[in-house]
């Protein structure tokens, strides 16, 4: 019997030992199905969209428009993407409906009257502690279904009148205004003004939007008589919601001063700005005399676009809203998660967090002499996924989205400490 050299035949025909199979990972437990309500108001704010950019949607061209569009989002070209008036509807039509349903669940999240005067709120602090006995601590935060449950009540019975929020969408468009619409939908005790400032031309997209948000969605022919009966208009009334748009580059709204470097290092993109400008006053509140009044300043997917075109600007601008709004104000911010909400400082062009670089800018302590204003992190999450519900309608595909949120309230120094 013939063996090979050098190894026995034993040997020369042992099986390898077969790889122990990972554990499975176990299942996430499955979300609670939306009460009906609470679905049919997600269905509701798509026909709006699916009503408002009816011509986009059906249009042969709407492929070719939302290629175009992530191409230059790919290749961070924000100009290229957002400042072409004909590809904004399409923009809007294909991205802004998740968009909008997750602003307005964050938006209906926020405790408007207590956050908005600078009060801890002992409703939300509890909410939080409950919140953190039932995580399954499975990773990414997740609302998978897409709540939209409302807010405490801001009016009762004994005073049925309506208060008025006041909202700034830095970089802002077609989203924030349906998010808002939205969000008022559910609040009926609540109107708005709402100022987009945005270097795009979104004039004509947000006319047509803002139309929508009052007038019943458009139905087939084909619908039944009962969901014509049904069919209204997402905001019953068109004074609950007053929106004023301006095209302006909010990067040159906060004059000339000296920058401050991030994270020490020496950025290349330093310049002189002035923190307190006229300009920047009379594009949030409508007037460069008008008195502060507190607002809500959001930045939804655009400070990390803003620090793209000059970290510099960003910083100044960031330090010029701390000296402009009262303390009470509010800063949401929104963007990509990981590694493309990055920027490079310095000449050495070393990539940071955006996060690093916000926080660095709001929350360090020197601010300068005179200062009597900081602010202070309200709730913070590095990841978090919003997905929409099952079973809703729209004309094209739409797409869950992943976000980091950064929430920060200014406060005069007497009340700067956050309790948790």
């Amino acid at each position: 019997m013939a063996h090979t050299k050098g190894r026995s035949s034993r040997c020369a025909f042992q099986p390898r030992p077969k790889k122990k199979a990972p554990a499975a990972r176990p299942p996430r437990p499955a979300k609670a199905p939306l009460p009906a309500a609470q679905l049919a108001h997600h269905q509701l704010l798509l026909r709006v969209f699916a009503s408002t950019f009816a011509a986009e949607l059906s249009s042969h061209n709407l492929h070719n428009a939302i290629q175009d569009v992530k191409k230059a989002l790919f290749e961070r070209d924000f100009a290229a993407a957002f400042t072409n008036a004909d590809s904004l509807p399409s923009y809007a039509a294909r991205w802004s409906p998740t968009r909008a349903a997750c602003y307005s669940g964050l938006l209906a999240e926020l405790e408007w009257e207590e956050l908005m005067d600078g009060r801890p709120c002992a409703e939300k602090a509890k909410k939080d502690d409950d919140d953190e006995e039932s995580d399954n601590g499975s990773g990414d935060s997740e609302n998978g279904n897409g709540d939209l449950d409302p807010p405490n009540p801001t009016t009762t019975s004994a005073n049925p009148t309506h208060q008025q929020i006041e909202i700034v969408a830095l970089g802002g468009g077609a989203a924030e205004l349906a998010a808002l619409g939205s969000m008022l939908a559910l609040n009926p005790g609540l109107t708005a003004q709402l100022t987009i400032l945005d270097s795009g031309p979104w004039a004509a997209v947000l006319d047509r939007l803002q139309a929508g948000l009052i007038t019943p969605p458009a139905l087939s022919k084909y619908a039944s008589a009962s969901a014509h009966a049904a069919n209204h208009a997402l905001l019953d009334s068109p004074t609950r919601l007053a929106v004023r748009f301006e095209q302006v580059d909010v990067l040159g709204l906060a004059g000339t001063a000296r920058t401050h470097s991030a994270a020490g290092s020496n950025d290349a993109d330093s310049e002189e700005t002035d923190v307190s400008p006229a300009a920047l006053r009379k594009a949030i509140y409508g007037s460069s005399t008008a008195p502060g009044r507190k607002v809500l300043i959001t930045l939804l997917f655009t400070l990390n676009e803003l620090y793209a075109s000059s970290r510099g600007k960003t910083t100044m601008l960031l330090l010029s809203l701390t000296e402009l709004l009262p303390a009470g104000s509010l800063l949401l911010i929104l963007d990509s998660p990981g590694s493309y909400s990055e920027a490079a400082v310095g000449k050495e062009m070393r990539r940071y967090p955006m996060k690093l670089l916000v926080e660095h800018t709001l929350l360090r302590e020197e601010r300068g002499a005179g200062n009597d204003k900081k602010w202070e992190m309200v709730e913070s999450e590095d990841s978090a996924w919003f997905r929409l519900p099952d079973g809703l309608e729209y004309p094209i595909p739409l797409e869950n989205m992943r976000y980091q949120k950064h929430l920060y309230r200014l406060v005069a120094p007497a009340s700067n400490s956050l309790k948790e």
